[in-house]
């Protein structure tokens, strides 16, 4: 289990600037990593934007209160960013 939020930790940091703008963007990313075959477990469902999971939105949310990832509003979107202290965090 903590394997999972590492690997989502890490997806995050792998961006430019390590920062993923947008929450529909994480979304449809994960799912297509899971789709080409990443081992994620999470459920998926059709909505507005597109796919949509209720458990990527938790991990998320737990990756902000382990202080691994922090969350920015920008010109009305959010965006994602591994913390600094993120990757110290991680490596315990």
């Amino acid at each position: 289990m903590k394997e999972r939020f590492r690997w989502l930790a890490a997806a995050i940091a792998a961006h430019k600037g390590r920062k993923v703008v947008g929450r529909t963007r994480l979304q449809k990313e994960v799912r297509l990593l899971q789709r080409l075959g990443y081992p994620t477990e999470y459920a998926y469902t059709l909505f507005f934007y597109g796919p949509y999971s209720e458990g990527l939105h938790a991990d998320v949310k737990l990756l902000q209160a382990l202080g691994l990832v922090t969350e920015e509003e920008k010109s009305s979107q959010q965006v994602f960013c591994f913390s600094r202290n993120g990757k110290n965090k991680a490596l315990e």
